[in-house]
């Protein structure tokens, strides 16, 4: 999906041998031997300097990933590489050969180094892996018209990007397995589809007891003005196997009256209090799933179009602090969050 990160490359024949020994002949420019490149995006790849060395750093980068996550990790890395060649190539298909698909190539290389780069995270002891995965499914031009900006492209993309706890820690299966459901490619459906989705997380928070997940999902039907997005929250009691309450952090009922206070003055700021009901508004923020939890304090997120018209937006509401709520919070929550 254009709007998806695009797809780095990396060639998954063995590195050649001039890259491992740090050579810098023209040939050899790329993660794979020239000599042999066959396809135009092979032969563009190394008849650009810079293609090339950013290729390198791509398989290089990807080398030292596999090397960090060891197996069974690997393996799911490797899966993800392989499609998104796929995706790289579809890219780079797409767009007209020369100066346009070299932009094609560049802008996919860059955002696969920096995927590559930000795989491995750790917070409080726990290590995380973000694995970004691609389906390329045939575009459905029963409605598009030949003339049409999409009567060039040939596959829609289902982007899913989980994020897996590597640490060996209470409930860390259940958790890796409920990833592997909640982000699971969707299977191609026998015509082709002519829609775009994807879906990522992210960690706010993490602790042996506590993960506090965000989750960005988009929607784009081929054609559409613009594309829908939604945000939502995952708080998961980890050694529990279990989602967050807000039994889980409060002590008492009166934390609903401070966050619907907080959240109503933001929407007044915005001029958005005339389009929410009170009512829609407190069950929403009282939800511990728009809940995003860290040391900072609890966020409540609205996602756009949750309770405002799409052309209004969603407010940012600012972080409420822990000491908001001081002599509500759970032992739990105090031990978390330090107040």
């Amino acid at each position: 999906m254009r709007r998806h990160p695009s797809p780095g490359c990396f060639a998954l024949t063995a590195i050649t041998a001039s890259l491992l020994l740090g050579a810098g002949t023209f040939a050899m420019a790329a993660s794979f031997d020239c000599a042999k490149a066959g396809t135009l995006v092979e032969k563009t790849l190394c008849g650009n300097a810079d293609l090339g060395k950013l290729d390198e750093s791509v398989a290089q980068t990807y080398q030292q990933l596999l090397v960090s996550v060891g197996s069974p990790w690997d393996d799911l890395v490797k899966k993800s590489q392989r499609e998104w060649l796929k995706a790289r190539n579809d890219d780079a298909n797409t767009a007209a050969p020369g100066k346009e698909m070299v932009n094609a190539l560049t802008a996919s290389l860059k955002a696969r180094l920096a995927s590559l780069n930000g795989a491995l995270t750790t917070q409080n002891g726990l290590r995380f892996l973000t694995v970004d995965r691609v389906a390329l499914h045939k575009l459905d031009k029963t409605d598009i018209p030949a003339d049409s900006a999409y009567a060039r492209q040939r596959y829609v993309r289902q982007s899913r990007s989980p994020v897996y706890l590597l640490s060996d820690v209470p409930g860390a299966k259940a958790f890796n397995a409920r990833m592997d459901k909640d982000f699971a490619l969707p299977k191609e459906p026998a015509g082709g589809s002519s829609e775009e989705t994807g879906s990522a997380a992210s960690v706010n928070f993490a602790s042996p007891e506590l993960l506090s997940i965000t989750i960005v999902s988009d929607y784009f039907g081929i054609g559409a003005a613009h594309p829908m997005a939604a945000l939502t929250q995952f708080n998961y009691m980890l050694a529990e196997g279990r989602t967050l309450s807000a039994k889980d952090i409060f002590t008492s009922k009166a934390y609903g009256d401070i966050i619907t206070r907080h959240a109503t003055k933001q929407f007044k700021k915005a001029d958005l209090e005339p389009f929410a009901k009170p009512a829609e508004v407190r069950a929403l923020v009282l939800d511990p799933q728009n809940w995003a939890l860290s040391p900072k304090g609890l966020e409540v997120i609205i996602s756009p179009d949750s309770l405002f018209p799409h052309a209004a937006g969603s407010p940012e509401i600012p972080a409420l602090p822990w000491k908001t709520f001081k002599g509500q919070l759970t032992p739990l929550a105090t031990k978390l969050f330090g107040q």
